[in-house]
């Protein structure tokens, strides 16, 4: 259970931060494990935290190095604390780290933030830094899902972290752009991705997520060049929760497009779970299609939003309204009439990151 038992102190190595107003942590006694290993609140806010240990040689592993288990306890602390700040006490459910770079360093710090926080669960993401010759370097960075076990307590209400905070424009990582994150080289033909809990149906991650990381993989690979202009996905087998790897090749570039294979693997298993074709293009002057209005629909506002909840994480991503009305394609635009023979939803982000519409 996370419970923050750090008391704020500064680290002379570091500036604090401009994104902090406030220091201060919620008046608990003192954990063992935090004091034993060293760890100092630098700034705690609404949903964010900063977080400081120094080197001691009792932390490191053979070769020299931060031990991996103390890279994951500054992340999960860090999460945790972040947490702790919008949702009162909280349990870990998931929890993973990269470890980026060998951790070397006189000092290490951890900045947490949450991601999106709901009644069921709060998301949160940290990266870890390691102060040497005076610069930092991130060394490691990290995800946890948490779940409430009690509303926000009043120590996190007596150091003005109130509810209504949990998101600052410090917190840029939507629970969208954690669940399709790569490892690796994005100019290597292999890299490394993992599921996500928050967008996961009945047996494996949502499609459309699968998808979209098939396509960030393509985006991100430094020859990519154009646009996206088409996606086709193949589910060849259900993706199990952990780990799998995304392998990219382009099969041919040609003077205004390309076309790139992608393919997923799990396990030892050679065998496909999900492949894909992206193509890509340059949009020249003469590059153009045939547009298509959208369908007129009432406003946002006044649609009432799907209030049944949803064993799905992924649905739960989403804020869903639906509208009725007959969709009357014409030449012009596509129209929708009052006749009550077809439905239309519109769909967005529980939190802001970007809009939807479907049909």
């Amino acid at each position: 259970m996370i419970d923050p038992g750090v008391s704020p102190k500064e680290h002379p190595s570091w500036p604090t931060p401009p994104i902090c107003k406030r220091r201060s942590s919620p008046s608990t006694p003192v954990r063992r494990f935090n004091r034993r290993a060293g760890f100092e609140v630098r700034c705690l806010a609404a949903g964010e935290i900063e977080l400081s240990m120094p080197w001691r040689d009792e932390h490191g592993q053979y070769a020299g190095f931060l031990h991996a288990g103390m890279i994951a306890a500054l992340i999960d602390t860090a999460c945790g604390f972040a947490a702790f700040t919008v949702a009162g006490r909280v349990l870990a459910s998931h929890f993973s780290v990269n470890c980026l770079a060998p951790a070397i360093g006189s000092a290490f710090v951890a900045r947490g933030r949450v991601v999106q926080a709901g009644r069921r669960q709060v998301f949160a993401a940290a990266d870890l830094f390691a102060l040497r010759d005076g610069a930092e370097r991130r060394v490691a960075t990290g995800e946890a899902i948490l779940v409430p076990v009690e509303p926000p307590s009043s120590r996190a209400r007596g150091c003005g972290l109130e509810r209504e905070h949990r998101q600052s424009p410090a917190m840029t990582m939507h629970a969208l752009d954690l669940a399709t994150a790569l490892d690796g080289d994005p100019a290597g033909p292999d890299r490394r991705a993992r599921t996500s809990d928050a967008y996961w149906t009945f047996i494996g991650p949502f499609g459309g997520i699968s998808a979209a990381t098939a396509l960030r993989a393509v985006l991100e690979h430094p020859e990519r060049e154009g646009d996206p202009l088409a996606l086709t996905v193949n589910f060849c087998a259900p993706i199990a929760r952990g780990e799998f790897a995304v392998r990219l090749r382009r099969s041919r570039a040609n003077r205004s497009s390309q076309h790139w294979s992608v393919e997923f693997t799990q396990g030892e298993s050679a065998e496909a779970v999900l492949t894909a074709t992206v193509i890509t293009a340059a949009r020249r002057d003469s590059f153009s299609h045939q547009r298509t209005g959208a369908p007129e629909m009432p406003a946002w506002e006044s649609l009432a939003p799907r209030a049944e909840p949803s064993p799905l994480s992924w649905v739960s991503q989403y804020e869903f309204r639906f509208a009725e009305g007959k969709l009357v394609l014409s030449d012009d635009a596509a129209r929708a009439t009052a006749e009550p023979a077809l439905g239309a939803v519109a769909a967005r982000c529980a939190v802001p990151h970007r809009s939807i519409s479907c049909r």
